[in-house]
């Protein structure tokens, strides 16, 4: 998104916008229902201390977070004009599956891989920026239930916790007792240093919860990681 500016309402919304007409248009419309993932960080914006809520005015930082934005915008607009049955989950860091080296994103695959290889693992910033990190059984179980539930409207799923990211890497690094090297960069003015979400709302409408902690999630992770 900030390598080529504007794309998303070049191709990414116009595209969005046809899905949705096409669904709304649809004799079937009634059975359909229609889930965006969107971003829990990024669409909020740096945290105050407080965790995120739903109906929280949003800070979008960055042109990737400002599309996930419009595009929510859009979505609201088809299901108060037109009937849209829709979910739009602000998700925020799943984890807990390999993820190609080339992909810059995904900081705990790429810290599992860096233990096992001796590479050095590069990092935007000095590493407190704080996320919230969120295994992905209970994103895929939070997902079944919405979907099960046909439930409608914003909701963030989320661990509900905000951990450094530095935490995270001496953590994995007790679990393979191997000491990973950091190569420091820059942060990037786009990417949210702070981000705690809230995730009473999907809990309390859904009955879901989230199960695994981030150190249990840890330890699943790297019989994941290949050696």
């Amino acid at each position: 998104s900030e390598r080529d500016i504007g794309s998303e309402w070049e191709n990414d919304l116009p595209l969005l916008i046809k899905l949705l007409r096409r669904i709304v248009e649809s004799t079937a419309r009634e059975h359909l229902h229609f889930i965006f993932f969107s971003s829990g960080g990024a669409v909020y914006g740096p945290s105050s201390g407080q965790a995120a809520r739903e109906i929280d005015v949003c800070h979008p930082v960055g042109w990737y977070a400002q599309a996930k934005v419009a595009a929510e915008e859009i979505i609201q607009i088809f299901g108060e004009r037109h009937g849209l049955i829709y979910t739009i989950l602000r998700v925020s860091n799943p984890y807990g599956f390999p993820v190609p080296p080339e992909r810059a994103q995904g900081i705990i695959p790429h810290a599992f891989q860096c233990a096992w290889t001796g590479q050095p693992l590069s990092l935007w910033g000095d590493g407190t920026a704080r996320k919230d990190f969120l295994h992905y059984s209970d994103f895929n179980r939070g997902l079944q239930a919405v979907i099960d539930q046909r439930l409608t409207g914003v909701y963030n799923l989320a661990q509900g916790q905000s951990t450094s990211v530095m935490d995270v890497i001496r953590q994995i690094e007790i679990i393979t007792q191997r000491p990973i090297g950091l190569q420091l960069g820059p942060a990037r003015p786009w990417d949210v240093h702070a981000s705690l979400l809230d995730n009473r709302k999907l809990c309390e409408v859904s009955g879901w919860k989230p199960q695994i902690s981030l150190p249990e999630g840890l330890k699943l992770t790297a019989l994941e990681i290949p050696r």
